[in-house]
């Protein structure tokens, strides 16, 4: 006797539109909808964009977990503005300091060290995977 298992795949429009509904029941990533850009082809879903927060990007991924049909996920370019606020930290030098971050937008400002441009400290910023903008604010 042969047994034949058929795996039925959902079509990607139906798994997209409830990763859509996971982002619309949840308020913080509903306020973050319009920055989060998702495929989905045979089951793998591609995850890119902005979220506001680690704890939104981490129960997007739980959820699609949940979802019937999702067979692999690939987020490595959908970015929280926490953490990139942190890594582009990392990169500035002393005296200078990250205003704000929001969606892949910073904001620097603070005090330039002498002999440091804003253009260099800019250059540094964008350098960072995920950030799109760098505007720079600095005093006379």
């Amino acid at each position: 006797m042969e047994s034949s298992e058929s795996v039925a795949h959902r079509p990607s429009v139906d798994i997209r539109a409830d990763i859509e509904k996971q982002i619309a029941l949840y308020p913080p990533l509903a306020h973050d909808r319009h920055s989060i850009h998702i495929q989905v082809d045979a089951g793998v879903v591609k995850l890119s964009g902005y979220v506001q927060t680690p704890i939104s990007r981490r129960y997007l991924l739980d959820a699609l977990r949940d979802i019937p049909g999702v067979e692999d996920v690939n987020a490595d370019e959908l970015y929280d503005d926490e953490t990139l606020r942190r890594e582009v930290a990392k990169v500035l030098p002393s005296g200078v300091i990250v205003a704000r971050c929001q969606y892949g937008s910073v904001v620097l400002s603070g005090q330039l060290p002498p002999g440091v441009t804003a253009a260099a400290v800019a250059h540094q910023a964008r350098q960072v995977p995920g950030i799109r903008r760098v505007f720079v604010l600095f005093g006379a």
